[in-house]
């Protein structure tokens, strides 16, 4: 009988595959799937955008959010092409 043990598809930093064994039924291993979950909760506060200080607050917690690894990549580029649009309908 052979048991096939799937290993973690986390690509570290350096390009190298995890390698750790994956939970049952998932893709990646305890380590990995935690701050995956963790981004998925992220609350981000989005004040009043007519407020010059308020768009330098909201890039500071998206960049908190990448830096914490508590907010994707993806999500972070949405959001600042958001403030981008916000910014151009303010002046235009």
């Amino acid at each position: 009988m052979t048991v096939e043990i799937r290993t973690c598809i986390h690509i570290k930093p350096n390009g190298v595959q995890c390698g750790s064994p994956a939970l049952r039924g998932k893709t990646l291993c305890y380590y990995h799937i935690k701050p995956r979950q963790a981004r998925r909760s992220i609350s981000l506060e989005i004040p009043d955008l007519h407020e010059p200080s308020a768009v330098t607050y909201v890039v500071n917690q998206i960049m908190v959010g990448l830096v914490r690894g508590t907010m994707a990549t993806k999500q972070a580029s949405a959001m600042l092409y958001a403030l981008q649009i916000a910014q151009k309908e303010k002046s235009g």
